[in-house]
């Protein structure tokens, strides 16, 4: 790999690079079941009482969609492992800025 100049890139950019495009990766694969989660909680969570007594077998769907939402949600963490991943993402790339020397340039 090289660098817009033409110089190659150390080992440690490399690094830099693989960890950066990895948390960014997971912080989006975690936003987006954050918020799938939340949403099909929410919704069913909205439809369940004006289901219960005409449609029972979908209450129960709806009641089992809830559960196995929060379960998920707060089994695994997942509102804090996308703040982690997206935090980490943002501190690597900060301290590229700052290695380039471009940093002063996107401080603000």
């Amino acid at each position: 790999m090289t660098l817009p100049s033409g110089t190659p890139k150390s080992p440690a950019e490399v690094l830099i690079e693989q960890k950066h495009s990895e948390y960014a990766s997971a912080a989006k694969a975690y936003r987006t079941l954050y918020y799938a989660t939340r949403l099909a909680a929410g919704l069913s969570a909205g439809l369940l009482p004006f289901v219960v007594s005409a449609h029972p077998q979908f209450a129960l769907t709806l009641s089992v969609v809830i559960v196995v939402c929060t379960v998920v949600d707060l089994v695994f963490g997942v509102r804090e492992k996308w703040q982690l991943m997206s935090r980490a993402a943002d501190l690597l790339t900060i301290q590229r800025l700052r290695l380039s020397g471009e940093y002063e340039k996107y401080k603000d």
